[in-house]
């Protein structure tokens, strides 16, 4: 992906097992470039350690049902985790 920070990948797949799907891609994302944070919204109910997350190549997660509020706040979240990676 080229200027990463400007791309957003959203995956709504139907497919059985859509949630392993998401953690390849949160992978491939980070091979791509390691500081780039992602961010995944999961109907799911989903809780992972920050040890799972991290093997996933995860960052964030936001469960739905969210509201907007919640999801520019993870967007601010990202922005700062970008910084610091």
């Amino acid at each position: 992906m080229n200027d990463s920070r400007k791309r957003v990948l959203t995956s709504s797949l139907p497919i059985l097992d859509a949630q392993a799907l998401g953690w390849e891609v949160g992978k491939a994302i980070k091979r791509i470039n390691a500081k780039t944070p992602v961010a995944v919204i999961t109907g799911w109910g989903l809780e992972l350690s920050r040890e799972e997350m991290r093997e996933s190549g995860i960052d964030l997660i936001v469960s739905k049902p969210f509201n907007f509020d919640e999801l520019g706040q993870v967007v601010a979240e990202a922005m700062e985790l970008k910084e610091k990676m």
